[in-house]
């Protein structure tokens, strides 16, 4: 049975998923700094570590803000676009085996959607701020990611970890532009 890959080109993170049939296999998440980038990085890696061909796919479904910037087939393969919302309703259905849920997305920004199987997907409203947003605004506030402090962290004595500010950051960054309190 030839696969169906789902690929979600979004504003900070690409996530890409494939069906053959009813058997999901192992999504996956890319980062990238634009989204062709992060589109075909995604893809490629995600072939590759599952053993798929390209002869093995039958369609790829593309949604998100970066699906935009695919006009042309995807290494030849048939693709088709799909609306965000309806993609975010459907999938929190099949995640979480409900019939009917109100189901919130949140990534560079946040999205509430009433899903109900066999039904139309409504969106309820949202905003531009969520995850993506505040990691990315983090990143800007701090030369430290996320990884710097996981290390720094575990390389800290367990005596005199702490779970201030203070005690991952014990020195300000004078090149950053928030304020930091």
């Amino acid at each position: 049975m030839k696969a169906i890959i789902g690929i979600d080109v979004g504003g900070s993170t690409t996530k890409i998923v494939g069906f053959r049939g009813d058997d999901m296999v192992s999504p996956q998440f890319v980062q990238a700094t634009d989204p062709l980038t992060s589109l075909y990085g995604a893809f490629g890696k995600f072939t590759a570590e599952n053993g798929i061909e390209l002869s093995g796919i039958d369609k790829v479904i593309l949604t998100g803000v970066g699906s935009s910037y695919v006009t042309k087939p995807l290494y030849g393969l048939s693709c088709e676009n799909a609306g965000e919302f309806d993609c975010v309703g459907r999938g929190g259905l099949y995640l979480s085996g409900l019939k009917e849920a109100i189901v919130i997305s949140m990534g560079t920004g946040t999205a509430l959607v009433h899903a109900k199987r066999g039904g139309q997907m409504k969106y309820l409203g949202g905003t531009g701020v969520g995850g993506g947003t505040l990691v990315g605004l983090s990143k800007k506030c701090s030369v430290w990611s996320r990884s710097n402090i996981s290390l720094r962290w575990q390389r800290t004595a367990p005596s005199k970890t702490s779970t201030s500010k203070s005690g991952i950051f014990p020195e300000t960054n004078p090149r950053s532009p928030c304020r930091q309190t």
